[in-house]
């Protein structure tokens, strides 16, 4: 066998080496799912190329051009989910969203240029290949190669936009895979040399190797950011206006119904008592624990707001674990800042289900709403335990939360976790439950 063609069959073993990798180190996320397709298309790309080296100068018309097709093909896909890749990483980590206008455009670049790549066999638009199976390229060769330009361009305009959100050197990592390809590529086609797709291989490798050392420290500076924030969460959970209504409806109770005073009381001191734990701990709830805390929040609204709060549970799903503190400021936020900011209040719809692939939280209430167009800063900062639930669930449960309102008509906050990270979440909870007793 060829040396060129051995090049290949051993990025072929690298690339099924770095799929077992990221298939063990599995989160849930998109990005992670779409990573190990695009590890797996390029090893197609490397394969058919080694048997391309195998069979060059041996082989008659239809071998050539089946080889021809499969490589053409691989090696657009593999783009292709490169560019889904980076759009699901960025949304992650960044909160970058594609256009809606965009998310079909490179399936439409992979199915046209395949089409004139295949028709070059009728109208040598990319090539001439002879019924012995040589061949060569035409002048028009060239653009044959924009379809990858084409795949990766809306990634560019991105990339050019939100530099100062990603750092230049993330930057310079997302385009050196594409710009590497197409150098490489002119290269091979005067010369051809067997490099351009071992050389992606090891593209490949370098940013999955550079993504998760950056991924790690990441999650690490978000650990020590949200255990900092804790006290701040903890404040906002309990109001000095909260305080002070529930104290005072204590107050009143006293004098009208001391017993059930005393029930208010304890369930106040329940909920106190739960918050300041949490401060002080990293460990995951069962969603289970994080319902009852969130009960106690809303008897004690109740009794200052009555019958204008109305809240309708639907649990359906209470077998994983979510990190503390998460469901119930989602909650706070529909009741203080929806359905009480409204005369006659409204009501507050918690559900919560799964089907096999995610566990779902959804809190809708149709109270005044808001315009998610025009949130700023200070409004954030009056929600730090929104911001907080959604670190915890976005960056430590590898989880989405979206929040749909509307002015007028209420608001929705949908909040999904990957059933196969969350087993890991409650396993690693359980071990440590285990270790410690």
């Amino acid at each position: 066998m060829i040396p060129q063609a051995w090049l290949n069959f051993y990025c072929v073993i690298l690339m099924a080496i770095l799929a077992v990798g990221i298939y063990r180190r599995r989160t849930g996320r998109k990005s992670n799912k779409l990573f190990f397709a695009l590890v797996i298309a390029h090893g197609f790309t490397l394969f058919f190329d080694g048997i391309y080296w195998c069979i060059e100068g041996r082989s008659s018309f239809w071998p050539m051009a089946v080889i021809f097709v499969l490589i053409y093909t691989f090696c657009l896909l593999m783009l292709t989910l490169y560019h889904y890749y980076l759009r699901a990483f960025w949304k992650e980590h960044y909160g970058i969203r594609e256009e809606n206008w965009l998310k079909s455009f490179p399936i439409a670049v992979n199915i046209v240029f395949n089409l004139l790549w295949i028709s070059s066999f009728f109208t040598h638009l990319f090539f001439v290949m002879e019924k012995d199976g040589s061949y060569y390229y035409t002048r028009y060769h060239i653009f044959s190669q924009f379809g990858i330009l084409l795949i990766l361009l809306p990634d560019l305009l991105v990339l050019i936009k939100h530099r100062k959100k990603m750092g230049a050197k993330n930057c310079l990592l997302w385009i050196f895979l594409p710009t590497l390809a197409v150098v490489v590529r002119l290269f091979d086609l005067r010369y051809k040399l067997p490099f351009v797709y071992p050389v992606i291989a090891l593209c490949i490798v370098g940013i999955f190797t550079i993504v998760n050392v950056e991924m790690d420290r990441s999650v690490e500076k978000q650990l020590l950011s949200i255990r900092s924030d804790m006290s701040k969460v903890m404040i906002s959970q309990i109001q000095p206006h909260f305080l002070y209504n529930v104290l005072n409806s204590i107050s009143i109770l006293c004098h009208k119904d001391p017993e059930r005073a005393s029930e208010v009381t304890d369930e106040f001191a329940g909920y106190l008592r739960w918050n300041i734990n949490s401060v002080f701990s990293s460990e995951p709830v069962s969603i289970t624990e994080e319902i009852k805390h969130t009960k106690k929040y809303l008897q004690l609204e109740k009794e200052r707001f009555g019958d204008i709060l109305n809240v309708i549970w639907n649990i359906k799903d209470e077998s994983f674990y979510i990190p503390p503190l998460v469901l119930q400021p989602l909650v706070e936020n529909a009741v203080r800042h929806g359905v009480c900011q409204r005369e006659d209040g409204g009501t507050v719809w918690i559900d919560i289900y799964s089907d096999g692939t995610n566990h779902y939280i959804v809190i809708t209430d149709n109270g005044v709403g808001f315009d998610t167009s025009k949130q700023n800063e200070s409004e954030d900062k009056l929600h730090v335990g929104l911001a907080y639930a959604r670190e915890q669930i976005v960056g430590i449960c590898g989880g989405e939360m979206d929040t749909e309102s509307t002015p007028g008509r209420g608001t929705r906050v949908r909040i999904s976790l990957p059933r196969e990270s969350n087993t890991n979440f409650s396993l690693h909870h359980e071990k440590k439950n285990t270790d410690s007793n």
